[in-house]
């Protein structure tokens, strides 16, 4: 072996280590993974039973291309992610379609509208970011009436990604 795949195979373990390590944390809900390959967060789906453990999925351009890769919440430690991240098989077409509806959804934003606030159910949201720039919709159950399109997209891309199976 010479000096350049030496140092070829020693980076290629140090980076399998750093992967590792990011993979088998406790992350807090909103804090992004960092390694070489893992891409751009480009959008965030986040689905939070009260009582159970929910999911995270992140969808991220690696190269390009889009990536699916999933979290679950730790139902004994709100707030919190159970270690794992997983990269979900999943049709790269269809991804990039449910993406795309999404980031032509319109949405009314008024700063003045009629939320809720429950101790149990469900509560969803859909952050979209690219770069510094970001935007985060929270909702609990339905959501608010103004945002009717917009939840029931994420609702359909929720079905969608709960079928998915973890990549081999």
């Amino acid at each position: 072996m010479n000096k350049g795949e030496i140092k070829a195979l020693l980076r290629a373990r140090e980076e399998a280590a750093i992967i590792a390590a990011e993979k088998a944390r406790e992350r807090r809900i909103g804090e992004d993974v960092m390694w070489r390959g893992v891409g751009l967060l480009a959008l965030q789906l986040r689905e939070l039973p009260s009582f159970e453990s929910g999911h995270i999925w992140d969808v991220r351009t690696v190269d390009g291309a889009l990536k699916l890769y999933v979290s679950r919440t730790n139902p004994e430690k709100p707030g919190y992610l159970l270690p794992g991240y997983s990269e979900l098989a999943c049709d790269a077409a269809r991804l990039k379609a449910f993406v795309e509806q999404l980031e032509l959804t319109q949405v009314a934003t008024p700063l003045l509208f009629k939320g809720s606030s429950w101790l149990d159910g469900t509560s969803y949201s859909l952050v979209r970011s690219d770069g510094f720039d970001s935007v985060t919709f929270r909702w609990w159950e339905k959501g608010p009436a103004e945002w009717e399109a917009l939840t029931s997209n994420v609702m359909g891309f929720i079905g969608y990604l709960k079928q998915q199976n973890p990549s081999a």
